[in-house]
C-alpha cells in the first residue's frame, strides 16, 4: 500500500480517526499477520493538529478461530424459534 493511502496518512489529511479497517503486515521472514489499525489524530488545547497515534491490534487469533469453528444460529426443525449452535 502506498504511504499516502495508508490509514495514518488519511487521518492526517482528513483530521479524523479511521475505524473498521483491516490490513495484513508482512514480516521479514515472509509470514503475514492480519491486524486492525486505529489511527487517531492528536490536537492541542487550541484545537490545532499536533500529530497522531496509531494502535495496531493483531487479529490473527480471531480470524483463525472464526475459520476453525464455524458457528451459526439456526432454528431447529422440531422446535420453532429455538436457536442452536451448529
Amino acid at each position: 500500500m502506498p504511504h499516502d493511502q495508508c490509514p495514518m496518512a488519511i487521518v492526517l489529511k482528513q483530521r479524523r480517526p479511521i475505524r473498521g479497517h483491516q490490513a495484513i503486515a508482512e514480516r521479514p521472514d515472509g509470514t503475514r499477520v492480519p491486524f486492525m489499525p486505529f489511527p487517531t489524530p492528536l490536537y492541542d488545547a487550541s484545537g490545532a493538529l499536533v500529530g497522531a497515534v496509531n494502535l495496531l491490534i493483531d487479529v490473527s487469533e480471531q480470524q483463525h478461530a472464526a475459520t476453525e469453528v464455524p458457528c451459526k444460529l439456526t432454528p431447529e426443525p422440531h422446535s420453532p424459534g429455538r436457536k442452536s449452535l451448529l
